[in-house]
């Protein structure tokens, strides 16, 4: 478990044990056009981590968060900070919150990962080395339109019809 954290918009961050917790730095070039959009660059490294290296079916909800076989498996907060992107993450590896510690208007259901073949470590480590790749690929982009077709890809309820929740009302 973590002792601090914190989501998107100030909520509360849930870090049960038996989940993978990390904060890392990356450069941003402040001069770079587009700017690297973090949270996007960082939902999809992790996405195409369990895609295309774990084989799992991995899909992003947001762009910061990540599901798991149609279920909340992970998210991630990035902020930008005297020239670096901290990218806060927890991924759901061995449990997840309970459903009364969750929002009441949660999109959908915490779920886990069980990877039972790679232990937190070496998965902390893959989640790194896709976080600075994908960062400094978004980083090179000389336009938008590259990192949002990716991203686009990946989202799970892309020409769904959902209705978004906020303090204003529900839309559709």
């Amino acid at each position: 478990t973590q002792s601090a954290g914190r989501g998107r918009r100030g909520r509360t961050w849930l870090s049960p044990a038996g989940g993978l917790y990390l904060t890392a730095s990356l450069p941003v070039d402040p001069t770079a056009r587009p700017p690297i959009f973090g949270a996007v660059a960082g939902g999809l490294a992790v996405c195409d981590l369990l895609r295309e290296s774990l084989a799992l079916p991995a899909a992003l909800k947001w762009p910061n968060d990540v599901l798991a076989a149609g279920a909340k498996a992970g998210g991630m907060l990035v902020e930008e900070r005297d020239g670096l992107a901290v990218a806060g993450l927890g991924l759901n590896l061995d449990a997840a919150p309970d459903a009364e510690q969750l929002r009441p208007d949660a999109a959908v259901d915490a779920g886990i990962l069980g990877l039972d073949d790679l232990g937190p470590l070496a998965l902390w480590a893959a989640v790194l080395a896709s976080l600075a790749e994908t960062f400094a690929w978004a980083a090179s982009l000389g336009a938008a339109e590259p990192l949002v077709a990716q991203v686009q890809a990946r989202l799970a309820w892309l020409g769904r019809r959902v209705a978004v929740g906020e303090a204003r009302g529900t839309f559709l």
